[in-house]
């Protein structure tokens, strides 16, 4: 199942003074009128509108700083956010706009199963992200790293029941398409996550590897990955600091958040086409070595892009909102 990436629009937010400032993980709210994102240096759950702009009213004080990633049920009721430096959960009741209850992860059951990986590795290297698997009505929190880890929870998030790391061996490797030869596979961090009901898989980006990759829990392999990088105003340019990834499948869009600096997040909306701009079809990426083959794929998939987005842009630009700095040629849907 491969896929390709085409850059639609960037939407700019940088809201010094409420405190949106570190911004982490987004997700689309269900209503697809805006987005949920958190900032970890913030006791606060945003709400943000279409165009970036905070919904001051809609927005959730919490009393917990450092949050990571964020995530919203299936029915729309609840968010729950990811605390990295304590490894809990929050739960947030959207109507009440309050923190209803907090899960920590070393209190569930099985946690003796995966506790070694964090008490061993980087404490820095905690919970990263948070997505809810539609199918099967699950949550799933990721471990940043050293080593990453992908854990699902039972619904009532009281009992662990399963984990899978997130390795070389399961196709998380960056084949260089941005840095020369590229860094090393245990190097790769996970930076959020957000599940694809259409294709019943993750999307998972990794800040440092600069890459989303779409990762199938039955395969337990990475289908395909691409790098974040896009064809602007006949420039080669590149997503630098990934740190949020949603989906919104009725109009096929990724959005990734992408922290300039300390001061602010670009949000870039993305359609995904499938098998455009690669040299044939490509296979899953099951083996630990990025072979010459998958290589070639990707420069003539990356090429091709550059390409065609030069060619977009010598012949047509995109509209711009007033008011806003969002580029784009429309909203979702």
């Amino acid at each position: 199942m491969s896929f390709n990436l085409t850059y639609l629009y960037r939407i700019d937010i940088d809201n010094k003074d409420e405190g949106l400032r570190e911004p982490s993980g987004i997700v689309l709210d269900p209503s697809r009128d805006g987005f949920w994102t958190v900032s970890d240096d913030t006791k606060m759950v945003f709400r943000l509108d279409l165009d970036g702009r905070l919904r001051k009213s809609r927005s959730i004080k919490t009393e917990v700083d450092g949050l990571e990633g964020i995530t919203i049920d299936p029915a729309g009721k609840c968010l729950y956010a990811v605390c990295e430096d304590k490894n809990s959960i929050l739960k947030l009741d959207i109507d009440k706009e309050e923190v209803v209850e907090t899960f920590n992860l070393a209190d569930m059951d099985n946690w003796g199963l995966i506790a070694d990986f964090f008490e061993r590795g980087d404490a820095n290297k905690g919970l990263e992200g948070i997505a809810w698997d539609t199918a099967s009505d699950r949550p799933y929190v990721m471990k940043e790293g050293d080593p990453g880890l992908l854990i699902e929870l039972s619904r009532d998030f009281k009992e662990i029941l399963s984990h899978q790391l997130l390795d070389r061996r399961k196709g998380f490797v960056d084949p260089g398409v941005h840095h020369d030869p590229g860094i090393p596979a245990q190097k790769v961090d996970f930076s959020d996550i957000c599940y694809d009901a259409t294709r019943a898989a993750f999307w998972i980006i990794s800040d440092k590897a600069q890459r989303v990759y779409l990762y199938s829990l039955k395969a337990e392999s990475v289908l395909d990955s691409a790098p974040l990088s896009y064809g602007k105003d006949c420039k080669y340019r590149v997503i630098e600091k990934a740190e949020g990834v949603s989906y919104d499948a009725q109009s096929t869009r990724l959005y990734v958040g992408e922290r300039r600096g300390s001061q602010a997040l670009r949000l870039r909306g993305t359609s995904i086409r499938t098998a455009y701009g690669r040299a044939g079809p490509r296979r899953q990426v099951t083996s630990p070595d990025w072979d010459p083959l998958h290589q070639l794929a990707d420069l003539v998939g990356r090429f091709t892009q550059r390409l065609g987005a030069k060619r977009c842009n010598r012949t047509t630009r995109l509209p711009r909102r007033r008011g806003s700095r969002l580029r784009s040629a429309g909203p979702p849907g």
